[in-house]
C-alpha cells in the first residue's frame, strides 16, 4: 500500500482503519496532557486514534492498565498528616550569629589624636564617623568620635 512509503502503520478513513490495531500499554501525565505507551512507542493523545467496536474484553483491559502520573503532578512530602503535624516536625532554624563589631558600653581602645587610649564606646556617631568613644587621660574625661577602623579589643 502506498501510505506505507511514508512510515504510516495505520490509515483511517470515514471512521474505518486500515492497519494493525495496538493496545495501549502505559498511560502517563505530561502536565494535564495524556501520552501513551502504543506499539513501545509514546504518543500524544491526538495521535492515537480508538478502534470500534468495543467489547468488554479490552474495556477490562483499559480500566486495568497502569496510569503513570509524572513528577509535576505528584505531591511530594504529603504523606496523609496534618500541616500543623508537618510544621512541627521541621527542625527550627539556628539563631543568626550577632554581627561582630562593637556595641554601647564595649570597652575598646580608641586611636585617637596618634595614642592609643583605654575607652568605651558611648553612642553612634554621625557620618563619616562611627562611635562615640570617652576615655580619661590626664585626669579628665575626653569624648571623641571615632571610625571602626579606629578602634580594637582592649587586652584582657
Amino acid at each position: 500500500m502506498p501510505y506505507k512509503k511514508f512510515g504510516l502503520d495505520f490509515k483511517t478513513y470515514k471512521g474505518q482503519h486500515f492497519g494493525a490495531v495496538h493496545p495501549i500499554v502505559k498511560v502517563k501525565f505530561s502536565g494535564v496532557y495524556p501520552k501513551y505507551l502504543v506499539n513501545k512507542k509514546w504518543k500524544w493523545a491526538d495521535e492515537v486514534i480508538r478502534a470500534r467496536p468495543t467489547d468488554t474484553k479490552s474495556h477490562q483491559l483499559i480500566i486495568k492498565r497502569p496510569v503513570v502520573m509524572t513528577h509535576e503532578l505528584k505531591r511530594p512530602g504529603r504523606k496523609g498528616t496534618r500541616r500543623s503535624a508537618r510544621i512541627a516536625a521541621k527542625p527550627k532554624p539556628k539563631p543568626k550569629p550577632r554581627k561582630k563589631g562593637y556595641e554601647i558600653g564595649d570597652l575598646v581602645q580608641a586611636y585617637v589624636e596618634k595614642n592609643w587610649y583605654d575607652a568605651e564606646i558611648e553612642s553612634y556617631a554621625d557620618a563619616p564617623y562611627d562611635f562615640e568613644v570617652f576615655y580619661r587621660a590626664d585626669g579628665q574625661r575626653w569624648t571623641s568620635e571615632v571610625k571602626k577602623a579606629w578602634l580594637r579589643k582592649r587586652p584582657s
